[in-house]
């Protein structure tokens, strides 16, 4: 039984921390993908009536994880990416420290781990840039944010994790041109999840699960993410 197992198992009612932002027409979303859209659906000549939406989304809007494919052709599709990529073991790493357009650096995780835990092989490793309390105000969320260096990068990859979020729009920040730590982290099959939601409520080891869907050949999808612990 690893840590993430015996974390889930201690109690029958951890605390449960939603971490998904819900999604509505007008949430942010990278500049060059379509919007999401709910659109009403009636049903004509039946006695009742039963609601339904049809919706049109990209498959990385709102909380979403990305697949290999997102970057490299050759990578694995969500639907082909195997299930434990998605839960597990987490830790959460404070970094609203590095504010606009920074870069969480090797030695910023490092001297993390000094000061609490080592990240472990399997861990999901969280980022706590403070980003989604510009959720609700595009203007602000959908430019500047902090991402994660590529040394950064290499050294998670060194330390064996399966995941990296954050709650801003990109692990890679504003303004990248090449997007490393994308390249970086997908080439070696590492899942990233965007967009995430209430980072501030969780401890900073929990367990971490999001689940998508499972889209044929897709290159990400949208996630309900779902942290939680015990008291």
């Amino acid at each position: 039984m690893n840590a993430g197992d015996i974390l889930f198992s201690v109690t029958p009612h951890p605390v449960l921390i939603d971490l998904t932002h819900s999604m509505k027409q007008g949430m942010p979303s990278w500049p060059t993908d379509p919007p999401y859209r709910h659109k009403t659906l009636e049903i004509d000549g039946q006695e009742e009536l039963f609601m339904h939406y049809e919706i049109s989304l990209d498959e990385h809007s709102g909380t979403h994880v990305d697949a290999p494919r997102h970057r490299y052709a050759e990578g694995n599709s969500i639907d082909c990416m195997p299930l434990p990529q998605f839960y597990g073991h987490a830790v959460k790493i404070e970094a609203a420290q590095i504010g606009k357009c920074g870069l969480l650096t090797k030695k910023d995780i490092a001297e993390w781990e000094a000061a609490y835990m080592q990240i472990r092989s399997g861990d999901i490793v969280v980022l706590h840039f403070g980003w989604d309390q510009f959720w609700e105000d595009k203007t602000k969320f959908l430019k500047n944010w902090p991402g994660i260096s590529e040394e950064a990068a290499r050294y998670l990859i060194d330390k064996q994790i399966k995941g990296v979020g954050t709650d801003a729009l990109s692990i890679d920040q504003y303004g990248s041109l090449n997007f490393p730590a994308h390249e970086i982290l997908l080439k070696q099959e590492i899942t990233i999840i965007e967009n995430l939601a209430n980072l501030e409520k969780l401890p900073l080891e929990f367990f971490f699960m999001a689940l998508p869907l499972k889209i044929e050949a897709g290159s990400g999808s949208p996630v309900r993410a779902v942290g939680w612990y015990n008291e």
